[in-house]
């Protein structure tokens, strides 16, 4: 480990572990997660793969995971038993959660003041990472905060709300997920219309297979 590897551990050391011990996460390799009622949470701390011995950046990205939702809409839960966030249905990179809703990334080199930085981080915790996981702690008030992501993750919802017994829901949150792929620019755009056509299909096999009528618009 170099110098700006141990100044990142000392950085997350001082600045993000003590909060996540004291909220009741635990630590695995790079990732700390916790059970929060029905929400398995989860915090990753990413280093940059061009980091050498006098300079790097590194970032977070937040998860939050449903068993339950997972097994509806994939048909298992692939988290494995040492919880890993890039497995979570809803994920963030930390930029997306603060003020100006862009990827961001701390950078440290050999003359970072370790104790500065670390007050930084221990105030994304507080002011911005904190809150946003608390929206997610049911699958009632995950669904509710999917629904708000502009189609997005209305799959994912849709997968939610028919946990919840919710099929009328369900079955809105499908077609306003077919929507978003034919409508959004990037999935729109020519070049990605196979990709998107697959992508719809899957979404109307998965609606056929859980008996959710009301989804055969073209």
């Amino acid at each position: 480990m170099n110098d700006v590897a141990k100044k990142i551990k000392v950085i997350v050391d001082l600045g993000l572990r003590p909060s996540l011990r004291q909220a009741g996460f635990r630590k695995g390799g790079t990732h700390f997660s916790k059970i929060d009622q029905e929400a398995l949470e989860i915090i990753n701390v990413q280093s940059s793969q061009w980091n050498n011995a006098s300079s790097g950046r590194f970032t977070l990205n937040v998860g939050v995971h449903f068993a339950a939702v997972a097994r509806m809409l994939l048909g298992t839960d692939p988290m494995p038993a040492i919880p890993k966030e890039y497995y979570c249905l809803i994920r963030r990179r930390v930029g997306m959660l603060l003020p100006r809703e862009n990827d961001h990334w701390w950078v440290v080199t050999t003359d970072t003041d370790a104790e500065s930085l670390a007050a930084e981080l221990s105030s994304a915790w507080r002011d911005y990472i904190s809150p946003w996981l608390e929206k997610f702690k049911t699958i009632a008030g995950a669904a509710r905060e999917l629904e708000k992501d502009n189609g997005m993750y209305s799959w994912t919802a849709a997968a939610a709300r028919l946990v919840l017994g919710e099929r009328e829901k369900a079955i809105r949150l499908v077609e306003t997920a077919i929507e978003f792929l034919r409508t959004n620019g990037d999935f729109a755009h020519p070049a990605n219309a196979a990709l998107t056509e697959k992508r719809v299909s899957e979404i109307r096999l998965w609606a056929a297979a859980h008996g959710l009528t009301g989804t055969t618009k073209t």
